[in-house]
């Protein structure tokens, strides 16, 4: 039987938001699988190869994700040898190890799979690209809104 899907499912941007969000979740574990790792593992290793030295501070900024979330992903690359921590004054700094060096062209592949396929599932290069910037500044005005709303105390 066909559900008569409500236009309020259709029109509501946290509903489409998560249903893309599920799809594409989809086609990374599917393109990152030869990794062994979750996606944001990948992403996380690819940013420091290419940012060697960066800081947890700078990690998790670039990331969104809080410390101790950070924290926890950060010691799981370090257990598998693929991270170095190195203290310097009050901050840790984050290096890639030689053992990593195996698995970087791998996660390289993997990346590229899965924007070729992310491309094609959006509609093509450019259209995906649209929808990733406009998407970027909507997280950025809501970001702003809720902040604005916080401190005003309307939460």
């Amino acid at each position: 039987m066909a559900i008569n899907q409500p236009t309020f499912m259709s029109n509501c941007i946290y509903f489409t938001a998560s249903h893309l969000l599920r799809e594409l979740e989809r086609l990374a574990n599917e393109s990152f699988a030869p990794t062994g790792m979750a996606p944001a593992y990948t992403y996380m290793m690819l940013m420091i190869s290419r940012n060697d030295g960066l800081t947890m501070t700078e990690l998790a900024d670039a990331f969104d994700y809080e410390q101790s979330t950070l924290s926890r992903m950060v010691q799981k690359l370090v257990s598998r040898g693929w991270l170095e921590k190195k203290r310097q004054g009050h901050q840790t700094r984050l290096f890639i190890t030689t053992r990593a060096a195996a698995i970087l062209p791998v996660m390289e592949e993997s990346l590229n799979v899965f924007r070729e396929l992310s491309d094609e599932m959006m509609g093509g290069r450019s259209e995906k690209l649209q929808t990733s910037h406009t998407m970027l500044a909507a997280t950025q005005r809501a970001r702003t809104h809720l902040n604005t709303v916080k401190r005003g105390h309307l939460l």
